[in-house]
């Protein structure tokens, strides 16, 4: 029975590569790039529903309100001094008015200039700003196709590897033959993409995927090394024991 699963599960996972290498290139592209901002969302929303403590947050609480109460009775004081300020404030700004509503015009035309200067500039931060974010953004989804590329090969190694382990080829001759089925397919699934619309077929590709299917020959010989030393270890411990 576990070689017959053994065996669905691996052509199942060549099934869904030749599935993810079959779609459209702009599609793959356009949900691979709504994939990435979906999980920057969700890490801002989750940083920002991070609060304090609440003993910190009633700590300033009443540090702010003995400031409140504080500021209170010194702007009292200062209140009762203004007000006797205030009659004699009002004589001067009237005279006054007549030379600030002359310097206003003038100011009001400089300002328009300047205001008008600083949109230009910023309208081209703007732009500047999201075309840094563009291709950061695209940078990342190139990184994040890599590293899916690279894991698919190293699952079906992994997969390969277990067929033969359930069949009881265990010689190191397995891994010749794990990485040759691993690189031929990726050769087939490339030559594949070539016949896909908005997909091409790249020798680069073709070594990612050979080196993810070299990642998942060492991480699953790593296991069995790990597996078959704690079994007889164990084994050595029971014998002993009896």
């Amino acid at each position: 029975m576990k070689k017959i699963i053994s065996i669905i599960l691996c052509l199942a996972w060549m099934g869904f590569i030749f599935y993810n290498s079959s779609q459209n290139g702009l599609e793959s592209n356009a949900r691979s790039e709504q994939f990435l901002k979906n999980i920057k969302k969700h890490y801002i929303e989750m940083k920002n529903t991070v609060k304090k403590p609440k003993s910190v947050e009633s700590f300033n609480i009443d540090k702010e309100a003995k400031k409140l109460d504080s500021s209170g009775d010194k702007n009292n004081n200062i209140s009762n001094k203004n007000n006797t300020q205030v009659s004699k404030e009002e004589n001067s700004e009237a005279k006054n008015n007549d030379t600030v509503s002359k310097n206003n015009n003038t100011k009001a035309t400089k300002e328009n200039t300047s205001v008008s200067n600083k949109s230009n500039n910023s309208s081209t931060v703007k732009k500047a700003s999201n075309a840094a974010n563009d291709k950061k953004l695209k940078f990342q989804n190139y990184l994040i196709r890599r590293g899916a590329h690279a894991l698919e090969y190293i699952m079906l190694a992994i997969l390969i590897a277990n067929v033969f382990w359930q069949f009881g080829i265990r010689n190191k001759n397995v891994i010749v033959y794990v990485l040759f089925i691993a690189l031929f397919y990726a050769v087939l699934d490339e030559f594949h993409q070539s016949f896909v619309k908005g997909r091409t077929s790249e020798v680069g590709d073709v070594l990612l995927d050979f080196s993810g299917a070299i990642l998942g020959t060492v991480i699953w010989c790593g296991y069995q090394r790990l597996s078959t030393t704690l079994k007889r270890r164990f084994s050595k411990i029971e014998n002993n024991g009896i």
